[in-house]
Parts: C-alpha cells; sequence; structure tokens
C-alpha cells in the first residue's frame, strides 16, 4: 500500500453517507423532534392572537371576502400581492367562518409543519441534539415576533420545504425532488412574488453542482471547456451586476453589504473554482445543467401556469401581469427604510473576536473565557427587556450575520475545494452552499423596506446557514502536511514501524464487517486510522496505541483491532514505558 495515498477522503454522495446520515433512524431523532415540535408549537401558539395591525390584517381578509364572493384578484380589485393567499383564506373562510383569527390559524397550520421540515434539514448538517436546539432558536426567532398572516411567513416556510426537497435530492438524486423543490418555489410566488429570489438562490446552486459533478477524477484525463465556461462567466457577471442594478436606487454602503456582498462572495467562489480542469466537454455541462433545471423549472410554472386559467378564460391576463409584474415596484418604491447604520456591526466584530480568542486559548483560560461570555450574553438577553441600548444592541449583532456568514461560508468552501486532504467536493459541502445561496438570496425579502420584523422572515435560513460546517474539513491544514513527511520519514527511516502499521490497516480491514454504529463511511474510517498512526509515529509506540484506541472506539470496531496494535507495540519495543498515557485520550487542535 502506498502510504502517500493515507490521507483522508471525503463523503461519497449517498444517502448512507456522513456522520450523520444514519442519526435519522434511531429513537432519539423521534423523540427530539417531538420535544421540538411541541415547544414550539405550544410557544407560537401562546402569542398566536397576540396584538392586531389593521393596514395587514384589514388588507388580507378584505382580499379573501372578495375572492369568497366571486372577484378576481387584479381585475376585480387591486391586490397588492400575486394572489394565492387571497384563494387560501378565502377557503378558510368559507369552511370556518369569516374571522380575521382565522388568518392565523391558517398560518399556524403551515408554521407546525414548517417546524419537523426545519428539524431535518437541520439534523443533515449537526447532530439531532444540535439540530433540536437551531430548530428552536429558529421558532423564537419567526413567528411568534409578528403573528400576523403576512405572506413574507408563507414564503419563509415554501422556501423551506423547497430546502428539504433539495437536500433530498442531493441525497437520492431523484428528479421528483427537483419537481417538489420547484412546486414550493411556484406556491410561494402565488403568494408573493418575492420568490423570485428562491428560484434564483436555486439556480446559483446548480451551477456549484454542475462544477462539483464535473471535477476530475483521478486516472482520468482532464478536459476544458471553454464555450461553457464562457457562458458561466457571463451568467454570473449579468445576475450580480443585476442585483447591484436593484439596490441602485438608494445604494447606501449598508444595503450593498447586506444584500449585494453576500451573494457576490458566492459568484465569485464559483467563478474561482472554474478556473480548475474539469472531466466534461461544454456540451455534456450544458446538457446536465439542462437536466437539472428544467425539472425544478418545470415544478415552479406548474402552479403559476395553473393559476393562470381562470384568467385566460376571463380575459384577463394583461390585469394580471400588470398586477403582478408592474404595480408592485412602483408600490414598493414608495415604502424605504434604511438599515441599521454600519457603524452597528462592530458588537458582531467584537463577538467574533472572542469567539477566535476563546478557539485559540486553551486550557482553564478558555474555560473562564467561555463563562464570562455566557454571562454576558444571559445579561444582555434579560436586561434587553427593560433596557433599548442593550436590545437595539443584540438586535443588530443578529442583523448583521448575513456577511459574517459569507466571508465564513466561502473560505470553509475555499479551503475545502483547494485542500489536499479532501479533493472532492462532498455532500456537506454542497449542502452548506445551498443552504447560503437560499438564505443570501431571500434575505431580500428586507429591501427596500428593512424594518427590523423583516429580518425574522429569513433569520431561521441564516440560523441554517450558521450551524451548517463541513465535518469532514480537517481542523489544522497544516496536520495533512505534516502527516505527509512523517509518512516519507517512516518509509526512509524506520523500517520496522511499516510493518506496525501494515497490522494496523490489515486488522481494519479484517474486522470491517464488525463494525457496529459506524459514525462515518468506512474508507473515511480506515483512512482516518492511518492517518492516526502515522501521524504519532514520532512520539512513540505508546501514542499510537492511544491514538488507535481512541479511533476504534469512535468507528465502533471490535476488540480484535485493538489486539493487533497491542501486539506490535511489545514486538517492536516491548513494553509500553507509561502505560497510563496510552490509555488517556488523545486531543486534537
Amino acid at each position: 500500500m502506498d502510504y502517500e495515498e493515507l490521507t483522508l477522503k471525503s463523503a461519497p454522495n449517498s444517502p448512507s453517507s456522513g456522520p450523520r446520515a444514519g442519526a435519522r433512524a434511531g429513537p432519539r431523532w423521534w423523540i427530539l423532534l417531538l420535544v421540538v415540535w411541541c415547544l414550539g408549537g405550544a410557544y407560537a401558539g401562546v402569542y398566536l392572537k397576540r396584538g392586531w395591525v389593521p393596514h395587514d390584517e384589514g388588507v388580507f381578509a378584505q382580499s379573501a371576502d372578495r375572492v369568497l364572493h366571486g372577484e378576481l384578484p387584479h381585475r376585480d380589485y387591486t391586490e397588492i400581492y400575486t394572489g394565492g393567499l387571497a384563494y387560501l383564506n378565502a377557503f378558510a373562510f368559507r369552511y370556518l367562518g369569516e374571522d380575521l383569527a382565522v388568518l392565523r390559524l391558517v398560518l399556524f397550520a403551515f408554521f407546525l409543519l414548517w417546524i419537523p421540515a426545519f428539524y431535518w434539514i437541520a439534523s443533515n448538517l449537526v447532530a439531532d441534539w444540535i439540530a433540536a436546539g437551531a430548530t428552536l432558536l429558529a421558532v423564537v426567532w419567526s413567528l411568534p415576533n409578528y403573528s400576523a398572516a403576512v405572506p413574507s411567513w408563507y414564503n419563509l416556510f415554501f422556501a423551506t420545504f423547497g430546502l428539504a426537497a433539495l437536500f433530498a435530492y442531493l441525497s437520492d438524486r431523484s428528479r421528483k425532488w427537483l419537481i417538489a423543490a420547484g412546486l414550493c418555489g411556484g406556491c410561494s410566488f402565488l403568494v408573493k412574488s418575492i420568490a423570485c429570489f428562491y428560484f434564483a438562490g436555486a439556480l446559483l446552486f446548480f451551477l456549484f453542482l454542475e462544477q462539483c459533478e464535473s471535477r476530475p477524477e483521478p486516472g482520468r484525463a482532464n478536459a476544458r471547456s471553454p464555450l461553457y465556461s464562457t457562458f458561466l462567466v457571463s451568467s454570473i457577471v449579468l445576475f450580480v451586476a443585476a442585483l447591484a442594478l436593484l439596490i441602485r436606487e438608494h445604494g447606501s454602503p449598508e444595503e450593498i453589504l447586506n444584500f449585494v456582498f453576500p451573494t457576490a462572495i458566492l459568484a465569485t467562489l464559483i467563478l474561482l473554482r472554474e478556473r480548475g480542469a474539469t472531466n466534461r466537454s461544454s456540451r455534456e455541462r450544458f446538457l446536465a445543467l439542462f437536466r437539472t433545471t428544467l425539472s425544478f423549472g418545470l415544478g415552479f410554472l406548474l402552479p403559476f401556469f395553473g393559476f393562470l386559467i381562470p384568467y385566460l378564460r376571463g380575459n384577463a391576463l394583461h390585469d394580471f401581469l400588470n398586477g403582478v409584474f408592474l404595480l408592485p415596484f412602483k408600490r414598493v418604491w414608495g415604502a424605504f427604510m434604511t438599515p441599521p447604520h454600519l457603524v452597528t456591526i462592530f458588537p458582531l466584530i467584537l463577538l467574533i473576536g472572542v469567539l477566535a480568542l476563546g478557539a485559540w486559548l486553551g486550557g482553564k483560560l478558555r474555560w473562564v473565557l467561555t463563562i464570562a461570555l455566557g454571562l454576558a450574553v444571559v445579561y444582555g438577553l434579560i436586561s434587553s427587556a427593560h433596557n433599548l441600548v442593550n436590545y437595539q444592541t443584540i438586535w443588530n449583532t443578529a442583523y448583521w450575520v448575513t456577511p459574517v456568514l459569507a466571508v465564513m461560508g466561502a473560505l470553509i468552501l475555499r479551503r475545502g475545494a483547494s485542500s489536499e486532504a479532501a479533493p472532492e467536493d462532498g455532500l456537506e459541502k454542497q449542502q452548506l452552499f445551498l443552504v447560503l445561496a437560499v438564505g443570501f438570496l431571500c434575505a431580500f425579502v428586507q429591501y427596500p423596506f428593512s424594518a427590523p420584523i423583516y429580518f425574522c422572515y429569513v433569520a431561521p435560513l441564516l440560523i441554517l446557514a450558521a450551524v451548517a460546517r463541513p465535518s469532514g474539513l480537517p481542523i489544522c491544514q497544516g496536520l495533512i502536511g505534516r502527516c505527509r513527511i512523517a509518512q516519507r520519514k517512516i518509509r526512509e527511516q524506520k523500517p520496522r514501524h511499516r510493518r506496525m502499521l501494515d497490522d494496523v490497516l490489515g486488522a481494519t480491514h479484517h474486522d470491517r464487517g464488525n463494525a457496529v454504529g459506524l459514525q462515518m463511511p468506512r474508507d473515511q474510517a480506515d483512512g482516518l486510522v492511518a492517518y492516526r498512526a502515522v501521524r504519532h509515529q514520532h512520539r512513540g509506540i505508546h501514542s499510537i496505541l492511544a491514538a488507535a484506541r481512541e479511533d476504534f472506539r469512535r468507528i465502533g470496531l471490535d476488540g480484535d483491532a485493538m489486539g493487533a496494535v497491542g501486539r506490535c507495540a511489545e514486538e517492536t519495543r516491548g513494553e509500553l514505558s507509561d502505560p497510563a498515557l496510552a490509555r488517556k485520550p488523545l486531543q486534537l487542535r
């Protein structure tokens, strides 16, 4: 076996790949879902009928009442949104009675469906107990803050449903999930045309996904696709220019940083990745992109064309197009609210600095800093109930998280793409890019009216982006380079240790079928054992034994492989000089 090939490999794109793929089948996953579902539903239900806003509640109820009595939106009266929500509310009025509370009950029903969908997505990104916490955090930042049945809540729910469908597509590559994701986007558009940004986020992800699928494979000749690359670069440039043109009416630094900058970062990442070689021609890449976008586009257009039928039959198509695509721009530009001033980003920068310092420190200092930061956060949350300054500080810190997530996400994706340890684009990186793209573009719901409550319409998607991080990326990228150097030294200077490493790998391969509760792909588990064994060669056999014990415990192998390590240690160097050290788990920094 070539020791130069002992590197961690990214997980294959399969339903069973990844350390969290199998966790969803366990009873704990369902118990956590039930707990989160009950807590979230109860918390939102308590505040469901709190407060009434006449200019929102009245408009939605009047539209539903007009539709209930046979009027057609945009033709018989001025509908400020697409009109699909008016039909949904009219249906509820017909069977539940004409009451303003009915509008909120319908919204609450969608909210209850949204909670398990959000939890399922989060559990694909992190462990189930972290996903439960992220779901509860998303609940707190969503409906309980403003329970009026505004269309933007439905846009958030349908965007989450579509995101879940795209996650399912990444797992089994069935086109039915693309159609389902498109249907969610189409239904969202019938509620409010801001769903076009969800559509744009999905298209941006499809460009990234095609790049992942066309990366060169080992042993296969590289190719170039100049025609497709030209198309990709032109499309990306025009897309970012269109976003910049959209906000040029006001174009403040705050709007550029919060709306254009995050998406531009992802677009730049796609352009940088395009410089590499591929294994497809331009024709193959165009066909791959077309097949993906066709299924998604058909799903998106299906509810839209179905909604057009009464307008075609009533010769009111012009009224519909004018009311959906022209009049909204005139109304939108008449209502404007600037985002928080750019100086309010400094509390977030300070928080990031403290977290970075905590990651750099170790031992007691890290615990002291963690406790101090936790106490400060608790104090800020409690005092914000009666202290306006603390309340605004916490709110602004959350508001400016979008550009920070853009920078961090791009660094993770770029580092993973260029790392020798993870040359392939695995499932987790695709999921990360998908969450970032949809979240950043759906954030345009805040423009041009950046009222504080509008942040809540996208905050749950940003929470998903915050918890998403590919676990396959090494914490310290420099370890891979040092690992290669250690491999070379072992091969040249310590031939006896090669026999021990071969026994370790042989035991791993021999006992592969005995693995229980495997928490990572088997090829990755083998690579992990080899990687850790080689890394600790220069520390002595006792370090290798401790590292192997820790790794075998993580991947769930039985005791036979552990015995092989012990026998090799005794044969090569005799008894361990410090048995207590061998039993002590190693900690990587």
